[in-house]
């Protein structure tokens, strides 16, 4: 059919209207610059870098963009891209403050604090009124320590800008600090008054009014907030957090699933869902809140911890659900075993085996470790586990049977002893804690955590270590209980964290005085955090604790004692032979004390298991008073006095130049960060 050139026209038009759009409205470096733009200024920092990356592929000589992704990726924590994005927007943009501020303040997130301290003085040589260069200066003599410099930084500031409210802000925090408290709440109340319609002020006089411990004002001030701004997250999340310290937790729930509908990634949702359910009693859902919490956020430790103590005090050793829950540490442990990580595998499969007793894969495992590490009679005891257990193939039988008969002539064989039914129990500790006023990650940390450590002992087999549920608001509190529960030492645990470190504290007192013992503080940064720390507060409190052994059997002068290699005895080693009752703990520092009454003879190992070890004793005296019960005190271990402080340089942060980084940025500094 021929189409007339009338007709042939108008279909012409009509496509190149349909084409149109496509060549008018296709959207620019700037369109996406703008997109990004009202992104960021609501806090969406992700989909901000995704708009401005696209403005930046677009145009790469868009500075402002580049910029501008260096302030979402400061944001978001990723600040080594956060400095390569800043040095492309430096070479298109000149003489501007702005961004040598925003390097400052970076340096001072990598560590590079020296660096960032000569920037910012280099910037107020120059130009003496940017307060944001005094508010870097301020963040930086945080850092020392020096909250008095930092208020001082913040009071320039606001001469220079009487409207700023980083600055009024902040000085409300500082002056909380340094227990200005009129201060505090007069800086707030000048906040509200300027800036009555911000929603981040509200924010601020809820979170003093929760240090202050007032309830019914933060409830308040943060519900006000979220009038203002109804997508406001974290104002949600600190609502939770007042109504769950106030035991409120049908409203935390409320809040909790919310929040989940809104952002079903919300991983703090899931948890404090999970701990509220536990506190009504809800366990199977506060299961259900934890798995689906984990599922998301795997590598959320102190969850898998609550989790955990759950799942120990709530469920039987046969429950299948244990076998799900273990899986992540015999996974964590085959992991760190083929980097030949032997001690880190050693605490997951230990994880794992006190989740699963009976998983046989896991205890073989764990039994390859310490059969590498040479011990040969406790591995053949994990392996008869896992044969008693019905589990074993013919190749573990042989296995057996050969360890066997390798293991004739050791200790336990020729005195007929068996070392898994030796009681080898010397110390009982209880660990106390005191309850923050908030924990701004995750709610009730602090309990759950010194739960978590004590039952890290579980496998001990010379401490009996338990952890109070209740908080002790008090030292004089928790020594009255411990001296009630008959414990000989008592810990005052502490527990601090955000989301790139923590530092778990213990204090150690004699449970008979209530004198100082020793204390420690271990820091942790990076992966994995939580548990590391954990391993390295169980050897401390390993180390801290004295030694002694017990006579377990006798043949004429030939003594055995329940102490070998795993508690340190060597062949050679002389120890004081007590009367049975005859050793108390010392009244200061660590240590056993007993009198030269008390001294019965002294035995020298001159053979030394695993578990037992055996030697000839020298008695004292005319008479034989050396009986089966009595006790052996390695010699010259005498009271030790511990520093007030013990650290280790690996719990510590790298120093950088001449300004220490503390262990840990201080909660103070996180706060002031949220001030935009």
């Amino acid at each position: 059919m021929k189409v007339s050139k009338s007709v042939r026209q108008v279909l012409i038009c009509c496509v190149c209207l349909l084409l149109l759009p496509s060549f008018l409205f296709a959207a620019t470096a700037v369109d996406y610059y703008n997109a990004g733009t009202s992104l960021q200024q609501r806090e969406k920092w992700y989909e901000a870098i995704e708009q401005y990356l696209e403005a930046v592929q677009l145009n790469p000589a868009y500075g402002e963009a580049w910029y501008s992704l260096s302030e979402c990726c400061y944001e978001t924590g990723e600040f080594d891209l956060a400095l390569l994005y800043l040095d492309q927007a430096d070479a298109l943009i000149k003489n501007r403050s702005d961004l040598q501020n925003l390097r400052g303040f970076i340096y001072i997130c990598l560590g590079r604090t020296s660096d960032a301290k000569a920037l910012f003085e280099s910037i107020l040589t120059r130009y003496p009124n940017d307060v944001d260069a005094r508010f870097g200066l301020a963040e930086l003599e945080i850092l020392e320590g020096r909250v008095s410099g930092a208020e001082k930084q913040y009071q320039a500031a606001l001469q220079r800008q009487s409207r700023n409210s980083r600055a009024i802000l902040s000085l409300a925090l500082v002056s909380w600090e340094l227990g200005k408290t009129k201060a505090a709440g007069d800086y707030i109340e000048q906040a509200l008054r300027l800036f009555n319609g911000d929603a981040r002020v509200y924010w601020f006089a809820s979170y003093i009014s929760l240090q202050q411990k007032d309830m019914a004002a933060a409830e308040t001030y943060v519900r006000r907030a979220l009038q203002l701004k109804e997508d406001y997250d974290e104002a949600y999340s600190l609502l939770s957090d007042i109504l769950f310290m106030q035991g409120r937790y049908e409203e935390v729930l409320e809040i909790c699933s919310y929040r989940i509908i809104l952002d079903r990634n919300c991983t703090n949702a899931w948890y404090l869902k999970g701990l509220s359910e536990t506190k009504l009693g809800r366990i199977e859902n506060a299961f259900i809140s934890y798995e689906t919490g984990l599922d998301i956020a795997p590598q959320d430790e102190l969850m898998r911890a609550a989790l955990e103590m759950l799942a120990i005090q709530y469920t039987d050793v046969e429950d299948p659900r244990r076998e799900g829950w273990a899986k992540y540490h015999t996974k964590k442990a085959g992991e760190y075993s083929d980097k030949f990580l032997s001690v880190q595998a050693t605490y997951e499969y230990l994880r794992a085996l006190r989740l699963n007793p009976f998983d046989a894969s896991a205890r073989l495992a764990y039994a390859d470790l310490l059969l590498a590490d040479g011990y040969a009679e406790s591995y053949l005891a994990q392996i008869q586990f896992v044969q008693n257990q019905g589990k074993a193939d013919a190749a573990l039988n042989n296995t057996i049977e050969a360890y066997t008969s390798l293991l004739y002539d050791t200790l336990p064989q020729k005195w007929d002893v068996n070392p898994l039914y030796l009681n080898k129990k010397r110390w009982t500790v209880g660990i106390y804690y005191q309850q923050p006023a908030a924990e701004d990650i995750h709610q009730d940390a602090t309990r759950i955590t010194s739960l978590f450590y004590a039952d890290m002992f579980s496998d001990s087999s010379s401490l009996s270590v338990t952890a109070d549920e209740s908080p002790a608001s008090t030292f004089t509190e928790a020594f009255a209980r411990a001296r009630r529960a008959g414990y000989d030492y008592f810990m005052m645990y502490s527990y601090t964290e955000n989301e790139r470190e923590l530092t778990a504290t213990a204090k150690v007192y004699s449970g008979r005085t209530g004198n100082a013992v020793t204390s420690w503080s271990v820091y942790r940064t990076g992966n994995d955090m939580f548990s590391n720390a954990m391993q390295k507060m169980k050897e401390k409190l390993n180390q801290a604790m004295p030694y002694y052994a017990k006579i377990i059997a006798r043949n004429g002068p030939s003594l055995l004692l329940d102490a070998g290699r795993l508690d340190g005895a060597a062949v050679d080693q002389t120890w004081d032979v007590i009367a049975k009752g005859g050793i108390r703990t010392a009244d200061f520092g660590t240590g056993i004390t007993y009198t030269d009454d008390s001294v019965l003879g002294t035995v020298t190992f001159s053979a030394v298991g695993e578990e037992i070890a055996s030697g000839m004793l020298v008695q004292k005296g005319f008479y034989d008073r050396v009986n089966v019960g009595d006790l052996v005190v390695l010699q010259k271990q005498s009271l030790k006095e511990e520093p007030a402080v013990e650290t280790d340089a690996a719990d510590m942060p790298p120093v950088d130049g001449q300004l220490t980084a503390s262990p840990q940025e201080p909660p103070l500094l996180q706060l002031l960060r949220k001030i935009r």
